[in-house]
C-alpha cells in the first residue's frame, strides 16, 4: 500500500524538477504562478475525492488555518533565504549542505510528534543523506551553473534550479552559512506546521487546496510590491513550464501529506530524495548531460537505501 503513495510521490517530483530546467523566470514569479495553478488542481480535483471521504471539509479548525498560514510565511522565507544562499555559496556547496534538512526533520518530528524510530531507520536515513551529499558535490563541482546536475535542491527543499542568480553576485561564504542555517530552519518549521495540521485530522487533498489557496493569495501583493514580471505581463500566469510545476507540486504534496499522517517527516522526506538520482538521470537521458561514471554507482545505492527505508518502516 505504501508503495503507492511513494512511487507516484517521486515520479511527480522527479517531473517536476526536470521541468525547473525549462523555468526561466524568477523565484517570485515561479511562487505565485506555481500556487495558483496548485490550488487550480487541487479545487477540481477534491469534489472527486469524496469518493474515499464523504465529508472532505471535516476537521478544519481555526488551528489548522493558523498552521497553514504559518507554513506559507516559512515557506516564503525558505524562498528567500535560497536566493540569497545561492547569492553567496557555490551550488555544489549548498546542494550537499541543504541535505542536512532530513537529519533535523528526523529528530525534531520525532521530538514534537512522537513515534518510535528504528536504528535501521536512522542508519539508512543518514545513508541517503551522506549518499546524497556525494552525488550533488561530486557532479556539481565539475558541471556548468545550469546543469540538472548541480541542482538537486530547490527553495523548498525540492529537486531543480531554484533560480537565476546574477554571476556578477559577489559571493561571500560566511554570508552563505547564515542564509543556509535560516533556510533550514524555515524548512524545518515549515514542515512541522504542516505536520501538526495533518496530525489534527484534515483530509491531505483538502489541506493541499487550502494551502495552495493561501499560498496564492499572500503572494500575490508582494508581485505587486517588487514589481515582478507577473505584474507587468500577466500571460506569464499561463507559462507552461510553471503550470507545470504548480500542478506537480501539488500532486507531490498531496502524496507527502498523506504519508506524513502516519510516518516521520523525515523519513518521507529521505524517501523522497529518490527523485536526487532519477533527476540526475533525467539530465543525462533527455538533456543530454555527463556523468562520471562512479555516480551511477552512487544513483543506484541511493535508490536501494530508498527501497530498504521503504521496507523497514
Amino acid at each position: 500500500m505504501m508503495y503507492l503513495l511513494i512511487v507516484p510521490m517521486v515520479i511527480a517530483g522527479s517531473i517536476e524538477a526536470l521541468l525547473w530546467k525549462k523555468n526561466k523566470h524568477g523565484p517570485l514569479d515561479t511562487m505565485v504562478v506555481s500556487a495558483f495553478w496548485g490550488f487550480v488542481l487541487a479545487a477540481v480535483v477534491l469534489p472527486f475525492t469524496v469518493i474515499w471521504n464523504d465529508n472532505v471539509f471535516a476537521d478544519i479548525t481555526g488551528m489548522t488555518i493558523l498552521y497553514t498560514v504559518m507554513v506559507n510565511v516559512f515557506t516564503m522565507i525558505c524562498v528567500a533565504s535560497w536566493v540569497m544562499v545561492l547569492r553567496n555559496m557555490p551550488i555544489s556547496i549548498a546542494n550537499p549542505i541543504s541535505l542536512v534538512r532530513i537529519v533535523f526533520l528526523l529528530f525534531f518530528s520525532w521530538l514534537i510528534f512522537g513515534g518510535s524510530i528504528s536504528i535501521w531507520e536512522i542508519v539508512l536515513v543518514a545513508a541517503i543523506f551522506i549518499l546524497c551529499s556525494s552525488l550533488g558535490y561530486l557532479q556539481g563541482r565539475k558541471s556548468s551553473p545550469d546543469s540538472i546536475v548541480t541542482a538537486c535542491c530547490g527553495p523548498l527543499g525540492q529537486c531543480g534550479p531554484s533560480c537565476t542568480v546574477p554571476q556578477e553576485c559577489t559571493q561571500n561564504f560566511t554570508k552563505g552559512i547564515a542564509y543556509m542555517i535560516l533556510w533550514v530552519a524555515s524548512l524545518v518549521a515549515l514542515e512541522m506546521f504542516a505536520t501538526a495540521a495533518i496530525h489534527g485530522g484534515i483530509f491531505p487533498p483538502t489541506y493541499v487546496f487550502i494551502r495552495f489557496g493561501l499560498f496564492f493569495v499572500m503572494s500575490v501583493p508582494l508581485v505587486f510590491i517588487f514589481r515582478s514580471e507577473v505584474s507587468k505581463n500577466p500571460r506569464v500566469m499561463f507559462n507552461r513550464w510553471l503550470v507545470g510545476i504548480g500542478v506537480l507540486w501539488a500532486i507531490a504534496s498531496t502524496f507527502f501529506n498523506t504519508l506524513i499522517r502516519t510516518l516521520n517527516v523525515g523519513i518521507v522526506s529521505a524517501m523522497n530524495t529518490a527523485t536526487v538520482p532519477i533527476v540526475v538521470l533525467g539530465g543525462v537521458f533527455i538533456f543530454r548531460e555527463k556523468i562520471r561514471w562512479y555516480s551511477y554507482i552512487i544513483i543506484f545505492m541511493i535508490l536501494a537505501c530508498v527501497v530498504l527505508l521503504s521496507l523497514v518502516v
